[in-house]
């Protein structure tokens, strides 16, 4: 038993004299601290560019078609049924047209932004009695004088206007404000259609929405500050190629404000892909016009006289202050001039 004490105390003893004898040769091979190569030392530079730069107000917005109306129309008859759709989804809606049809009568669209209120016949009086005599008269339907008294002439051109969409005249040589709806502005599309033919007539059986395609943007105070009506913006389509447009007018809201960009020259292929979508506009603010001589805004600092200055770094390593003036800052990059900086050099951003 002893003898093989022993010989487990002889091992370990062996190998621990191994081990030891293993790290001490390691450390005689491995070089010092000292003799190891210090990491490459230096300040951090970049390139001086020429390049054009832009400033310029990137946001996202999403296209519609303008101004949407809900038509409301004011039915008397018993049993309110759509007898009538002449206009699809997307059609365009023109004054003087029929956009459906109740209980076998029509509903006329017309300019106006007075809402039908009441009946019209001969003897009545008032600014509804006017709005109809400028919209008839704007269809070429000569009411007589554009006042606001409904006399026979005002009749004979309502008859005219039933004869022209070929559907027989109220008995009252008037017109029922049933069968007449006023939108603002026309001509315009049929955006939403929420009633069905043979359906009850709904309480706003169509929406209506201006045809020309816009895209409505959120903006911060900040950019309300810059950006007017009239500006060019730059809008890009899903799937395709940008288009141009131009800022309409630009309102204030608590949390900044809102404006709309009309593209212009859309195609209908690109209509398409606009309409509903969340698209980048683009509002370029200011250009260099060209190619100027550009650095990293990270390589501008200023002396205790408040000069800017830039630190080039020549070939050979050695540094020189150079004296600049800043133009447009876009991008990351800064427009610079002065004596001592060309295209290719090398400036310091970092340590």
């Amino acid at each position: 038993m002893i003898r093989r004490f022993r010989a487990l105390v002889l091992v370990l003893l062996g190998s621990l004299l191994f081990a030891a004898v293993g790290y001490a040769a390691a450390l005689a091979m491995s070089p010092s601290r000292g003799d190891q190569a210090a990491p490459p030392s230096g300040p951090v530079t970049a390139e001086v560019g020429l390049r054009r730069l832009t400033s310029s107000v990137v946001v996202r917005g999403d296209a519609g078609f303008a101004d949407p109306v809900e038509l409301v129309v004011r039915t008397a008859a018993p049993i309110p049924v759509v007898t009538r759709l002449p206009r699809h989804r997307g059609a365009t809606v023109r004054a003087g047209e029929v956009v459906l049809e109740v209980a076998g009568r029509p509903v006329v669209a017309l300019t106006g932004s007075l809402p039908a209120y009441r009946d019209l016949a001969p003897g009545a009086a008032g600014p509804d009695v006017r709005q109809l005599e400028t919209a008839l008269a704007a269809l070429g339907l000569d009411p007589g004088d554009v006042d606001d008294e409904f006399t026979a002439a005002t009749g004979d051109a309502v008859g005219r206007l039933y004869a022209r969409l070929d559907y027989p005249a109220p008995p009252s040589a008037g017109l029922p404000m049933s069968e007449v709806t006023y939108v603002p502005s026309l001509p315009r599309r049929v955006d939403r259609m929420p009633t069905r033919l043979g359906a009850p007539l709904s309480a706003k059986p169509i929406l209506l929405s201006g045809t020309e395609l816009v895209v409505t943007i959120g903006l911060t105070t900040a950019d309300t500050a810059l950006l007017r009506a009239g500006m060019r913006a730059v809008v890009e389509v899903p799937g395709g190629r940008s288009v141009r447009g131009r800022l309409g007018p630009v309102t204030t809201t608590a949390t900044g404000g809102r404006t709309t960009v009309r593209p212009l020259r859309l195609t209908e292929r690109q209509r398409q892909a606009l309409r509903g979508a969340n698209v980048k506009v683009t509002v370029p603010l200011r250009s260099t016009g060209g190619r100027v001589l550009v650095v990293p805004l990270a390589a501008l600092s200023t002396d205790a006289a408040g000069a800017v200055r830039v630190v080039r770094v020549d070939a050979d390593g050695s540094t020189q202050v150079v004296a600049v003036e800043t133009g447009l800052s876009a991008q990351g990059f800064a427009e610079v001039r002065g004596d001592g900086l060309a295209a290719g050099d090398r400036v310091v951003v970092g340590r």
